[in-house]
């Protein structure tokens, strides 16, 4: 019997790799921009979502994983306490398909692939440029 939960191990694997990922995605945004335009601090995180959930599909988590890396990222890179925790929760339980919301979960799953794959490190200026498209 190992010491550890592997699924616990899992989550610590993918949050020390999502934590930089995200750190450089919001890098190009102000904390009171993500604080004050409640649609800013929404797409950003959908693109952020998108990336959990590309990690989560890629390495076989189990479903409930995503939502414990989201809540990982919502307290860590955006302070949310929580009622913030429980709104995004209940926000993305209810996302359906089509608009921007999911596009931006798509733009964040491609930016984490290519941040993977290919080391590209302009996540923030993307994500700051699809904001200034959406807005």
């Amino acid at each position: 019997m190992w010491p550890f939960n592997r699924s616990d191990t899992r989550i610590d694997q993918a949050a020390s790799t999502l934590n930089p990922f995200v750190s450089l995605a919001l890098s190009g945004l102000e904390e009171q921009e993500l604080r004050d335009q409640i649609r800013t601090r929404t797409l950003a995180e959908c693109y952020i979502y998108g990336a959990i959930r590309y990690l989560a599909s890629y390495d076989d988590m189990r479903t409930g994983s995503v939502g414990v890396l989201m809540e990982n990222i919502l307290v860590t890179h955006f302070g949310a306490d929580g009622d913030e925790i429980r709104s995004s929760q209940m926000f993305f339980a209810r996302l359906r398909n089509g608009g921007s919301e999911q596009l931006f979960m798509i733009e964040g799953a491609s930016a984490l692939r290519r941040w993977l794959v290919n080391g590209e490190r302009t996540v923030g200026a993307d994500l700051k440029s699809l904001l200034g498209q959406s807005g």
